[in-house]
């Protein structure tokens, strides 16, 4: 049997800490308090700890200022914690940090990009991919599962679009073939019309785009008339996958599925 976890909560009303057990109370978790930064301190050299629970404002030692101890040390920086606090109307600013830039990672953009994508690539100024994109884009050359989890425009869409477009311009490109099928599921149509709208501007010669939701008319949802297919996840999953791309050949022909959060 597994041991539980270790997660330590820190704060200095008790109640607060009644609470937080409450909520937290699993079996594959251990719940240690902490009613003060000082003892919070005592068990992190007693003990190791999966995650750290941790109020803001606190007599003497506020949560930010423990918190930058904890990332100071050697063997308790890894550690993730998780800021709570209950405020009035009039605290809404209880905490500011400064997170200093960091260099950005560039690497080549691989072999496998077809022709036509590196020159739209090019010429739309990305020279050079960022290191997260190439490992994307490699694994999902390569026939892998990929995640690609960072912020808010950190170039997410590229390290799926540069495989899918060269998979589809190169097998246009080739007679008697029309080249891979793709699926993009975003959560909203806003969202799948801002990725249609990229693929259009790059307009890498033989990919077609096209969005398939509420709106589409019936002549653009024929299977076998669409490219790059970028669909409304929500129309996709009331209608069924079998329903939209069918059984057998059809999803044969689709080596590229990709979900989108944002």
């Amino acid at each position: 049997m597994t041991a539980p976890v270790n997660i330590l909560l820190v704060d200095d009303q008790p109640r607060n800490l009644d609470v937080l057990e409450a909520v937290l109370s699993s079996p594959g978790y251990r719940l240690v308090r902490a009613d003060s930064a000082n003892a919070a301190l005592l068990a992190l050299l007693d003990e190791e700890f999966a995650a750290i629970v941790l109020d803001i404002k606190m007599p003497g030692m506020s949560g930010p200022e423990l918190a930058q101890i904890i990332k100071q040390r050697e063997r308790t920086r890894h550690i993730p914690i998780l800021f709570l606090t209950a405020h009035t109307q009039g605290e809404r600013l209880l905490h500011v940090e400064h997170v200093p830039a960091r260099t950005a990672r560039l690497a080549q953009w691989p072999d496998s990009v077809a022709p036509a994508v590196l020159s739209a690539l090019l010429a739309a100024g990305m020279e050079r991919p960022w290191s997260h994109q190439r490992a994307a884009i490699d694994l999902a050359t390569a026939g892998r599962h990929v995640v690609i989890a960072t912020g808010t425009a950190s170039g997410k869409s590229l390290g799926y679009l540069t495989p899918v477009l060269s998979a589809a311009s190169e097998g246009a490109a080739t007679p008697g073939l029309r080249g891979a099928t793709a699926i993009y599921l975003a959560p909203t149509k806003a969202l799948a019309a801002d990725q249609l709208a990229r693929i259009e501007a790059m307009a890498v010669p033989g990919v077609r785009a096209a969005t398939y939701d509420g709106d589409t008319p019936p002549d653009e949802r024929r299977f076998p008339e669409v490219v790059g297919a970028f669909r409304d996840g929500r129309i996709l999953a009331r209608l069924g996958f079998d329903r939209v791309f069918g059984r057998g050949e059809r999803r044969d022909t689709v080596p590229f599925i990709v979900f989108s959060r944002d």
